[in-house]
């Protein structure tokens, strides 16, 4: 997609099969891979029909990258820039730095979490290509907890669970089931 004239925002959601109680997780974890580009999205979950994202600036978000040092970077115009650099990373979303869209109902809670999203708008952000895996959270410390799945966007999944507007989905061309199988 060309950058547009004016603001033009880019939404992607993908809806879990179950909500998700996030009242206790400490953080948001979320595969990704750039592919092309620079983009900065503002990425969350939808609970009970409100939207809880990176939108106030300056809150902290780390990035794991695969050899595991860990980046610190800030919400910057409501966004995470994913850079060039992140290859096979996990972002780390600290549950503090989700915070309520301006317009949403105060006294809201992550407790029926029932999508993931991202969205940008292609007036500053455009050209760019991500792969999404594994969507979920931990509850304590990642170093010492283990991540819980909530969906994984590198397999197969149900297009018609999903929200698309002004952005192109790429969909796995087949579920790969590698339950109890070595990879090589």
């Amino acid at each position: 997609m060309a950058a547009s004239e004016g603001d033009l925002f880019q939404w992607y959601e993908q809806i879990f099969d179950s909500a998700t109680d996030l009242t206790s997780a400490t953080y948001l974890a979320v595969e990704v891979m750039n592919v092309t580009g620079n983009p900065g999205l503002t990425i969350g979950v939808m609970s009970g029909g409100q939207r809880f994202g990176t939108y106030t600036d300056g809150k902290p978000v780390y990035v794991v990258k695969q050899d595991g040092t860990v980046e610190e970077r800030s919400v910057l115009y409501s966004s995470i820039n994913i850079t060039a650099s992140d290859q096979a990373s996990m972002l780390l979303i600290p549950m503090p730095t989700l915070s309520l869209v301006s317009w949403g109902t105060a006294g809201s809670k992550l407790d029926a979490a029932s999508s993931f999203f991202f969205e940008t708008n292609a007036k500053y952000n455009w050209n760019f290509s991500l792969k999404i895996g594994e969507v979920g959270y931990y509850t304590g410390t990642p170093s010492v907890s283990s991540k819980t799945k909530i969906l994984d966007l590198s397999k197969a999944v149900k297009p018609t669970q999903s929200y698309v507007s002004n952005v192109t989905v790429t969909w796995p061309e087949k579920a790969v089931d590698t339950t109890n199988k070595d990879i090589h």
